[in-house]
């Protein structure tokens, strides 16, 4: 199936990179290129992606923002400028990802180079660019933001414009974004409280802006009970390989233990959230993302490399992850207007 080719061909290439570093980057912008084409050449495949074309279709209608966040709402816009066709328009967003992609491979060093072969692109790619747009244009600025604050270790502006940008596409980003501070940050007063007022601040103008939106997803979540009640636990595994390769890892104890602290509990609070709400499902995928990116950002943040631990608990995770992703696609519901299986070209339309 094309799925596995392109897990196979990203193995592949992770592989080439450990033989040949210095032609690392050739070998990451192959597997992007390899996996964007499958995203960009699809047709009715992905099952958001009928939704999104819905969305397109809103926008091209009328002045509202069809209920998205307004930085990818004007992408969308400004892509109906050049395509008249909505479905066009839903595999051009697939081409930006790949594109901030390429530019996050031509500034990767050695460990974030390993990182998108081993973890982002077996673990979230085919999600981040075929189903869930909006989340996969602000996970992929988040990474670029935290390659941003690895070259300064600071969190400066460049850092904090591709957060913004990144909470603009999806406001569920916020959480990423202060698991990070909380993570490497040493924990004070002044800290909790910079976090609690902008939080918010944050919380305030996003109401302010999309009230309408926010109490329709809130209803949504409110009212759809969690599959089952081991629902997410695919991410509680996740998080686990990786806090076993943090444990064994070379990291500072302070910074060990603000990671394993926030990762542990945020797991057993959005699980037990699972169990009432089908919200934990999705907070526990937005911990599934941000606990790896955490990972890479504490030891740039500590001037390490990555040693030997965490980067088999990373690889591990990317494959538990991809395994996981396909059994999902295997038992996707049949009523779905866009299944991931079996696989249809654009020219299927």
């Amino acid at each position: 199936m094309i799925y596995i080719a392109g897990w196979l061909f990203n193995y592949a290439m992770l592989a080439g990179s450990r033989m040949d570093r210095e032609r690392g980057k050739v070998y990451c912008a192959l597997a992007v290129l390899v996996i964007g084409a499958i995203a960009i050449l699809r047709g009715p495949t992905g099952t958001d992606t009928i939704t999104y074309q819905g969305i397109s279709a809103a926008l091209r209608a009328g002045p509202s923002l069809a209920g998205v966040e307004p930085l990818f709402a004007l992408l969308m816009r400004c892509l109906q400028w050049f395509l008249a066709n909505d479905a066009m328009v839903v595999r051009a967003v697939a081409a930006v990802a790949v594109l901030l992609l390429w530019i996050y491979v031509y500034r990767a060093d050695e460990d974030e180079q390993y990182f998108l072969l081993a973890v982002f692109m077996p673990a979230f790619s085919f999600s981040y660019t075929m189903n869930a747009l909006r989340i996969g244009l602000a996970s992929i600025l988040l990474l670029l933001a935290v390659q941003q604050f690895r070259r300064s270790r600071t969190f400066g502006p460049g850092v904090g414009a591709l957060g913004v940008a990144g909470l603009l596409c999806h406001y569920s980003l916020a959480f990423s974004l202060g698991f990070l501070v909380a993570a490497l940050r040493p924990w004070s007063r002044k800290l909790v409280l910079g976090v609690l007022l902008s939080a918010a601040v944050l919380v305030t103008l996003i109401v302010a802006v999309s009230a309408g939106y926010l109490s329709l997803r809130l209803a949504s979540y409110t009212n759809f009970a969690a599959p089952s009640h081991l629902s997410g636990l695919s991410s509680i595994i996740g998080v686990a390989i990786l806090l076993c390769g943090v444990w064994r890892g070379q990291l500072p104890r302070d910074l060990r233990m603000r990671l394993l602290s926030l990762s542990i509990g945020f797991s057993i609070l959005f699980f037990g959230t699972v169990q009432v709400s089908y919200a934990g499902v999705r907070l526990l995928d937005l911990l599934g993302f941000v606990v790896p990116l955490a990972i890479l950002c504490a030891y740039g943040s500590s001037g390490q490399k990555l040693d030997r631990p965490v980067k088999l608990a990373l690889c591990v995770f990317g494959l538990a992850s991809a395994t996981f992703m396909f059994r999902n696609f295997l038992n996707e519901s049949p009523g779905s207007l866009a299944p991931f299986l079996p696989y249809r070209l654009i020219f299927q339309l």
